[in-house]
Parts: C-alpha cells; sequence; structure tokens
C-alpha cells in the first residue's frame, strides 16, 4: 500500500511529493507531467500577464462578447402596406412593428381620408398623410418606435407622394428621411415620371442635414451596376427596365448609394414585391443614401399585415469623420469686401493705382514712431526732396 504526502507552493503547483515504499519514480513522473503542461500553456497563451496572452485567453473563454465595431446608429425600413384607413388596419400595424426591430418605418399607400398625428399607448409616434383628393390611393406616412420618438425633430408631408422626417442624433449629427410614395408605373407618360423625379430631386437638394435617406416604392427594378456607375451596387441580381434606369440616373445625379445592391443576399431574400398570381417576384422598393453609411439591407419575411408588398429594412452606421472631411472638402473661403471708396472708384473706371498715387502721403510729413532710428538713406532723401 502506498502513502502519498503532496505539498503545495505558493503558485498552487505540487513541487514535493513523499512516497512510502518505492514511490520516488511516480513523484518524477508526476513532475515531467506538470512541466509539460507549464511548457504547453505558455507556448499556447504568452507569458502570464502580457495584454496579447490576456487578449487571446478573453477570445477562448467561454460567454465573452466583442464589442461590434459599427453599431447601427439608425433602423429605417420602408414598407407598401397598401392601406391603413382604418383603426383596425393601424392597431394590426402596429402590432406587427412591436414584433422587430426599428427606429422608423415609412409607409406608403396609408390611403388616410385625413392625415394623422398621435402616441400610441406603448409611446410609438404615427405620422401618416392624407391621400390624394379625390381619389381613394395615395398617402405617406411614418411610424417612429418609443426609443427614437423623442429625436425627431419634425415631420412635414410635401405632397400625397413625398414626405421628410428629420431627427436630430446623439454626438451632433442630424438625418433627413424622405418617404417616397410608389412612383409612376411603366405605363404612365414620359412627362409625368420626368416630374416626379424633378420634385423628389428639388426636395432632396434642399435638405441640409449630415444624412440624407430616400426610401420606398419605386416601382422600378434596378438590376446590378453597369459600367460608368459609381453609386450603384455590383449584387443586383434582376435585369434593368426602364424605370429602374431612371432610378439609377437619379442615384447618379445627386450622389445617392443605392442600398440593395450592396450586399449580397439569396434571391429569396431580395424580392419586396409578389404578383396577383404568385408567379412573379420583384424588387421594387429601394433604400438610398447620400453617404456609404449604410451596412446592412434586406427584407423581413416575418413582417406581414396582409400586403403584397414585403418590409425592407437598412441599417445606418454614421461616421461624423466622414462630416468633417466633408467640410473640410468644399469648405468655401472667406470673401474679402472692400471699402466702399475703393468700389465706388472701381466701378466709375479710374485707376486705383493712380488714385492712391495722388492720395499718398509725403514722407517727411510721417510721424517716426519712438525708438526708430533713421537711416543715411533715408535722410538723404528726404534732403533732396
Amino acid at each position: 500500500m502506498f502513502i502519498y504526502t503532496c505539498q503545495q507552493n505558493t503558485t498552487g503547483l505540487p513541487n514535493a511529493l513523499a512516497v512510502a515504499n518505492g514511490g520516488d519514480l511516480l513523484a518524477r513522473v508526476v513532475d515531467n507531467i506538470w512541466s509539460v503542461a507549464e511548457e504547453t500553456a505558455s507556448a499556447q497563451y504568452g507569458s502570464a500577464g502580457s495584454a496579447s496572452s490576456q487578449r487571446r485567453r478573453n477570445l477562448r473563454a467561454l460567454g465573452y462578447l466583442r464589442k461590434w465595431t459599427r453599431a447601427s446608429h439608425l433602423i429605417a425600413c420602408t414598407y407598401n402596406c397598401r392601406s391603413v384607413s382604418s383603426a383596425a388596419q393601424l392597431a394590426a400595424l402596429i402590432d406587427e412593428s412591436q414584433r422587430i426591430s426599428y427606429d422608423i418605418i415609412g409607409h406608403s399607400e396609408t390611403k388616410r381620408k385625413e392625415s394623422l398625428t398621435c402616441t400610441w399607448s406603448d409611446g410609438t409616434a404615427i405620422f401618416l398623410g392624407a391621400r390624394k383628393l379625390d381619389s381613394t390611393s395615395g398617402g405617406v406616412g411614418f411610424v417612429v418606435a418609443p426609443g427614437f420618438a423623442p429625436l425627431v425633430t419634425g415631420v412635414k408631408f410635401y405632397s400625397y407622394r413625398l414626405a421628410v422626417l428629420t431627427a436630430k442624433l446623439p454626438k451632433g449629427l442630424d438625418v433627413s428621411v424622405i418617404q417616397v410614395m410608389y412612383a409612376p408605373t411603366a405605363d404612365r407618360s414620359e412627362e409625368e415620371h420626368e416630374d416626379f423625379y424633378d420634385e423628389l430631386g428639388d426636395l432632396a437638394r434642399s435638405q441640409k442635414r449630415s444624412y440624407l435617406a430616400v426610401m420606398g416604392d419605386f416601382n422600378a427594378r434596378v438590376g446590378p451596376r453597369k459600367p460608368g456607375e459609381h453609386y450603384i451596387g455590383t449584387n443586383g441580381v434582376e435585369g434593368r427596365n426602364e424605370s429602374g434606369e431612371r432610378l439609377a440616373n437619379f442615384c447618379e445625379m445627386h450622389h445617392l448609394f443605392h442600398g440593395n445592391g450592396q450586399f449580397v443576399k439569396a434571391p429569396a431574400k431580395r424580392w419586396t414585391h409578389v404578383s396577383l398570381n404568385g408567379q412573379h417576384f420583384h424588387e421594387l422598393d429601394h433604400i438610398l443614401c447620400s453617404r456609404r453609411a449604410i451596412t446592412d439591407t434586406g427584407v423581413v419575411p416575418s413582417f406581414s399585415t396582409g400586403s403584397d408588398h414585403r418590409l425592407l429594412r437598412a441599417r445606418f452606421h454614421f461616421d461624423r469623420g466622414q462630416i468633417r472631411l466633408a467640410r473640410i472638402k468644399y469648405r468655401q473661403p472667406r470673401v474679402s469686401v472692400l471699402n466702399e471708396e475703393l468700389e465706388e472708384h472701381g466701378s466709375k473706371g479710374e485707376s486705383l493705382g493712380v488714385h492712391a498715387t495722388e492720395q499718398a502721403v509725403p514722407a517727411e510729413n510721417c510721424e517716426r514712431p519712438p525708438g526708430l532710428r533713421q537711416t543715411k538713406a533715408s535722410r538723404g532723401r528726404s534732403e533732396q526732396s
């Protein structure tokens, strides 16, 4: 029978083993095992107390989560709801919105007879515009999450097709979100298409915010980037139609990045509209941004209120460095205004040089500051004069 006595040092490792009845061999084996374990640990994790070894241990530790480097400052969605004219439809829309993550949901085709601005029982802010006069179609609006509602500074409806929401974000950032009701379809006249994009372009140029997002149902299939384009993504899967060509030209003209084509998505997670017979699927809803701020764009299949459209969601990460660099790049030099006397003589066609000579004061009449000695050259010139 063997009797073992184990002693430990301050590091918690056994350093001596007293064995009775020939246990010296076993003691040497145990010492070798501990030495090999220490060498393996030092080679794998580095020296104890070093920053790199600490980071490696943290990455391998259970329950350790790395911090996100691209946090979402705004989660904006667009959805063609087809109708929220009744209180029951609005309640169903709010209940469905509570199941997803969002900050702003822009709605198209609200079909409300009168505009509505209210706060839901859970704090959700609702801004819905009126439909087109003498018609049952049209209308845009916004549904704002309770946590984002205090940041909203204003909502303005420019027409039954266009609305703008402005928000003041932390750290001095502000954003404008333009919600677009469905653009004219392909069977409409060319003049109607031009009027729509001219109105949208004027509204986009009037927004003097750090970031601008334009979203809605454009009835356009954009597809992948073509040669010469810079603001269209390369991951589109559909062929471009005539309406898509107009939207692509609009993005290039106003320097708006097309968010749908920036990311690789499965075809089943791209389409936003299904035909009435359920056989044709198209990507007709789009989200645009004035800067490279979109970190992800995709549909939310679980969101459904009976519409033939699916909700399209985009996540935005706003960088203050981009704003600072843009301000430096486009900074205008200060304008130095001439005094009124020079402007008057310049307008009369008189020579500024002759005028300055006539008004020149002789050197001998100038007072010399105290402590300033007169040089020989200047003294000789004054004596000659």
